[in-house]
């Protein structure tokens, strides 16, 4: 016989607090962090969709313009609140900062950089770590958007 008195268990897995993983994310205020993200990635995916049109090579036009196309949905994507969009721009983030990396790099290799004195190498320097930073700044700021509200108990 069960007592009627004991109180009711239940896991967290059915709770009704707990979203499916497929389910949009819930409603969130959007501050103008989020804003400033999405505008500079989708800034990012235009420009790599421009350079995707003016690309000579069918291959890295389509490549290019198929990173461009899914950075640009992705972005808007974390406004809706699609979940699966912030790996999208995290791998977009990778991608970029590495081709920033390797290109730099080769500059090395080839004799090209650093240039005559520490000055115009920091100066040279400058546009692509700004970009580097604000990438990885919108990162973190769809990450901040995605991740788990607290509940309160």
């Amino acid at each position: 016989m069960r007592n009627p008195y004991t109180p009711p268990t239940a896991t967290l897995e059915v709770s009704p607090e707990s979203t499916p993983p497929s389910a949009p994310h819930p409603k969130r205020t959007l501050g103008i962090r989020v804003f400033l993200a999405v505008g500079w990635l989708v800034f990012c995916g235009g420009y790599t969709i421009w350079y995707g049109l003016n690309e000579q090579y069918w291959s890295l036009k389509f490549i290019a313009l198929l990173i461009g196309g899914a950075t640009v949905i992705a972005s808007l994507g974390v406004l809706i609140g699609w979940r699966w969009t912030r790996w999208v721009i995290y791998a977009f983030v990778v991608l970029s900062s590495s081709i920033w990396l390797y290109v730099v790099w080769g500059a090395v290799r080839a004799g090209h950089f650093p240039l005559a004195t520490v000055q115009l190498s920091a100066l040279a320097l400058v546009p692509g770590l700004s970009m580097l930073i604000a990438s990885v700044w919108s990162a973190d700021t769809v990450r901040r958007r995605f991740r788990p509200v607290p509940v309160a108990a």
